[in-house]
């Protein structure tokens, strides 16, 4: 009996065992058959958008960026001719003075003295020489006395002229128009020939000399004929430096050195302020814009265009595509490329062509350059 018993509970978990596997199979059918009928459905990208640009017809300038310091093309040292002491000085540091206005005056009395000196001894050897001279033409005396008398009246003369130089020389006074940048003594300090009492120039006449590095040297000697700058000193700082714009200057290049400096590996690169110099003074520091080669009326694009690789993506309108090209520009800059002419009408793609792909359908959502 009790192997009958635990016979039947074996046959009973079995099939209740059976029975569940399948209620289970049969719920995957069923399920299976009702979802394998259901339409499919899939996600498909919308296509990217981007931003289409075109060519603008302008002016493109190819050019290096250097810094200089901004010169008098000449100092003018004004050295006095006779040494004293110097009196008083008529002008102060930053005055603009025409030629032979007067700087300063060096103490005059022994000048004076000298000058009086001479013009007595002038006097008597004139006397002297007019009396032996009467003597001669009456053949009073020799030739050789009135020679001499001759001599000591035109030597003493030559005193007397110097006498007057010394003393007009005491006064000092501009040799030409010009501004004073420096005045190095004071009055009270001796003046002499060795330190000039004061340094000036024509602040008209200002230069930059740039120093250019030298694998620009063929480049601008080869455009040497149709160089030009522009200068610019940076914003001011302090409180007004908000209101405060860079003040600019047009330049043209006055000389490019023909040789290259040993020590630096430069060449010197002189340039001539010219429009808007009057804002430029000398020991300023500046920004030069050394213009070499200049493009007109040309078809320009950004150079935003440009991918990771440097070409760029073209927009098919026809097709909504993307097209890749390579891109080989007659010039550029910083900013701007030169294209070819083929491309002066094409739609450039400036903005989302990082993420394209030759011939992908893209989605339009911004067109620049037109209406």
């Amino acid at each position: 009996m009790a192997k009958k018993s635990s016979l039947r509970r074996k046959l009973g978990t079995f099939l209740s065992y059976l029975g569940l596997i399948l209620v289970l199979a049969s719920i995957g059918y069923i399920s299976y058959t009702f979802l394998g009928q259901r339409e499919k459905t899939s996600y498909v990208d919308p296509p990217p958008p981007v931003v289409v640009t075109q060519p603008t017809i302008g002016s493109l300038e190819q050019s290096i960026t250097l810094s200089g310091t901004v010169e008098a093309k000449a100092f003018i040292p004004v050295i006095p001719f006779v040494s004293g002491t110097i009196q008083e000085y008529l002008v102060k540091e930053g005055d603009y003075v025409e030629q032979d206005e007067i700087i300063a005056i060096i103490d005059r009395q022994a000048y004076e003295q000298q000058l009086a000196q001479a013009q007595a001894a002038f006097s008597v050897a004139q006397s002297t020489y007019e009396r032996i001279n009467r003597l001669y033409e009456a053949k009073a005396t020799t030739q050789q006395s009135r020679e001499q008398a001759l001599a000591q009246r035109d030597a003493t003369k030559a005193q007397l002229e110097l006498a007057t130089l010394q003393l007009d020389w005491a006064t000092v006074t501009a040799p030409v128009a010009g501004t004073l940048l420096s005045i190095p003594s004071a009055a009270g300090n001796i003046a002499s020939s060795s330190q000039p009492v004061a340094i000036m120039a024509d602040l008209s006449q200002l230069v930059v000399k740039l120093h250019v590095p030298e694998r620009y040297f063929d480049i601008i000697s080869e455009n040497a004929e149709h160089l030009s700058a522009s200068i610019e000193r940076p914003r001011q700082s302090g409180p007004q430096a908000s209101n405060s714009a860079p003040k600019r200057a047009l330049a043209e290049v006055e000389g490019v050195s023909s040789y290259i400096q040993p020590q630096s590996k430069t060449f010197l690169v002189t340039c001539l302020l010219t429009e808007g110099h009057t804002d430029f003074r000398p020991g300023m520091h500046v920004q030069v814009n050394l213009i070499y080669e200049r493009y007109d009326d040309v078809p320009l694009v950004s150079q935003t265009v440009r991918t990771i690789d440097g070409n760029a993506y073209l927009y098919d309108p026809e097709e909504e595509r993307a097209k890749w090209i390579e891109l080989n520009p007659i010039a550029e800059n910083n900013l701007y490329l030169v294209l070819p002419p083929e491309l002066a009408e094409a739609s450039f793609i400036v903005d989302g062509q990082h993420r394209l792909f030759d011939g992908q359908r893209i989605t339009v959502v911004d067109y620049q350059g037109t209406d």
